[in-house]
């Protein structure tokens, strides 16, 4: 299954982190509420397959939203939805191997008027210069 969305806002910078631990790791901590996750890279740089299982953090509680298997030498990707972030939640990864994963979580910012919903344009109560 796949999806196309449309993200207003700015494309921030790709920040790519090696794995170096089978512990939980935030790939991407909101500083504020403006953080829409678009998708997460993975890619391994080994010759084994490697579990990668990604989280959505609340501050409090770690839900599982993606698990996947990445073969040796190739790259993966989670698109299925954006992730809304608040300040303190976080993007987490917890692979089963160390020094093999290197993330790269695609973020956009919103501002506050670019999040709102937008009015919806009412045609009758515009008179056309044609009658």
């Amino acid at each position: 299954m796949s999806g196309q969305f449309n993200f207003y806002g700015g494309l921030q910078e790709p920040r790519p982190t090696r794995l170096t631990t089978t512990n939980s790791t935030a790939c991407y901590t909101a500083v504020d509420d403006s953080s829409v996750v678009t998708s997460v890279l993975f890619a391994n740089e080994t010759a084994s397959t490697v579990q990668v299982d990604l989280y959505f953090d609340d501050g409090s509680t770690e839900y599982l939203i993606s698990a996947q298997q990445i073969p040796g030498y190739e790259a993966g990707i989670f698109a299925e939805a954006p992730i809304k972030l608040r300040s303190g939640s976080s993007v987490n990864v917890i692979v089963d191997t160390a020094n093999a994963i290197t993330v790269t979580p695609i973020v956009v910012m919103q501002s506050p008027s670019e999040a709102a919903p937008r009015p919806a344009f009412n045609h009758m109560a515009h008179k056309s210069q044609f009658g």
